[in-house]
């Protein structure tokens, strides 16, 4: 018998906890935390981390989502479980430490200091693997391979040396090209490596050899660069205001994207059509990525509080890129659709400035950081339950089913700038179910006849309907 789907217009759903657990239990292979853990009304916070004595410089999550390190000038790192906020460990010291760089795998975390070594620690137990520190000169960045084999660390001599991920056996030594170094990038597949700084230009070297390929040329200082998706182009953010599109076989620039402030940041959308760039007001902007110009599709943070000692921190895509994380300068993060740049959330907790923001990998909630000695876990989607989006004046979608081909039709109110994905999620929060829908569309059809009898949830570009399928 075919399905017969229905949009709900009940009352809001609600669950016993005692199921809710008893379903966790079965599935807790599925996610990292339960639906308990992460359910929380959007926008306010779920803990915070509070045990350091100095501002928090920089927080990071584990690539599964079940931990969180923050680096403090307290002259320690601490890594708290994400359900709780309980902290685990606490790495003590060090006079200075920057941004640690989770393994891929999330059972390491390197480490660097100003006292020319890189320190590598379990991050179970926060116990020492190993040092780094046979080169004679101070670090500038770090950076594990995408497959966590190799690390990848610059040198204050403009060095780059590549080290084993597993001991202390140095791999390989690249030419001193870069200056200062500001970021070095891998290729997704790891086989290059994009290194960019000071000497306006970003150099590119094969990982497997140490040889230098070629280089993109700017006229001011490189803040950024990254890799399109398939590996195929690079985009560089430079303070001459300007990002490079190049060529990842040879370097030849495609176009230039033109701005009025130095550019800080730049990230590809998976569908390698679209960037999402910061500049040094603190302004963010989608781009075209496939042609040139001076105009973005959409702009956020338009109205930025800026204040002397403001420092941008670069915007970030949600993981499933439907959203946009900013930082402004009266302390808060904001939360941006990625297809209208109209604003969703406002986080404000914080009583110093905002020094990190990231997203959990499963966007479900975003950890900050600030100069209040405290990083706060926000609530960002609500996995407790499904409930329809406030939309009092104009819906970002409706649906329509279809019984006769178990589908449903879904009609945009608004065209999205960059592709985006409609998915459908179960009570727990998990996606069953997921649809790319290209930049531009106005209507979308999607089949869910291998879905089981239940309510779902049909989320779009941060907007929530609810779906009974019979």
């Amino acid at each position: 018998m075919k399905h017969l789907f229905i949009v709900s217009i009940l009352m809001v759903l609600t669950v016993s906890s005692n199921s809710l657990a008893s379903q966790d239990d079965k599935n807790s292979s599925l996610a990292p935390t339960d639906a308990r853990q992460m359910s929380g009304t959007p926008g306010t916070v779920q803990f915070t981390l509070s045990e350091h004595t100095g501002r928090v410089k920089t927080v990071a999550w584990s690539p599964d989502g079940t931990k969180i390190v923050t680096t403090s000038g307290d002259e320690t790192a601490k890594i708290w479980s994400s359900a709780t906020g309980a902290l685990l460990t606490t790495i003590q010291g060090f006079y200075y430490m920057n941004k640690l760089c989770w393994s891929p795998d999330g059972s390491k975390i390197a480490g660097q200091t100003d006292d020319s070594t890189v320190t590598i620690w379990a991050a179970t137990s926060g116990n020492v693997l190993f040092t780094l520190d046979q080169y004679p000169s101070y670090i500038q960045r770090v950076s594990w391979s995408p497959d966590g084999s190799k690390i990848a660390i610059s040198y204050g001599d403009s060095a780059t040396v590549f080290w084993s991920g597993s001991s202390t056996t140095k791999l390989l030594t690249l030419d001193k090209l870069s200056g200062y170094i500001n970021v070095l990038r891998w290729s997704p597949d790891g086989t290059k490596i994009a290194a960019a700084g000071s000497r306006a230009r970003v150099n590119f070297w094969s990982t497997i050899t140490g040889e230098w390929l070629y280089f993109v040329q700017h006229t001011g200082s490189v803040n950024d660069v990254d890799w399109s998706p398939d590996g195929t182009l690079t985009a560089s953010a430079s303070g001459d205001e300007t990002i490079v599109i190049a060529s990842a076989s040879t370097g030849d620039i495609r176009h230039w994207l033109v701005s009025q402030k130095s550019f800080i940041s730049v990230r590809w959308h998976p569908d390698g059509k679209s960037l999402l760039t910061t500049t040094s007001d603190g302004k963010a902007d989608i781009w075209p990525s496939l042609k040139g110009g001076d105009q973005p599709r959409v702009t956020f943070n338009k109205n930025i509080k800026q204040t002397f000692s403001y420092q941008a921190i670069p915007a970030l895509w949600s993981p499933d890129f439907t959203k946009v994380l900013t930082t402004d300068a009266d302390s808060t993060a904001k939360v941006w659709s990625a297809a209208t740049g109209a604003l969703h959330l406002t986080l404000r907790a914080h009583t110093g400035d905002i020094t990190d923001a990231c997203w959990s990998p499963d966007g479900a909630r975003i950890a900050t950081a600030s100069d209040d000695s405290t990083a706060k876990v926000w609530y960002i989607t609500d996995a407790s339950g499904i409930q329809d989006s406030p939309t009092p004046i104009e819906a970002g979608f409706s649906l329509f089913p279809n019984p006769t081909d178990n589908s449903f039709h879904i009609s945009f109110a608004t065209e999205s700038a960059v592709s985006s994905a409609v998915q459908i999620c179960d009570l727990l929060g998990r996606m069953v179910a997921t649809a790319e829908v290209p930049a531009g569309a106005k209507e979308w059809t999607m089949s869910v006849g291998n879905l089981p009898a239940g309510l779902y949830a049909v989320r779009w570009n941060g907007d929530v309907r609810k779906l009974v399928v019979r």
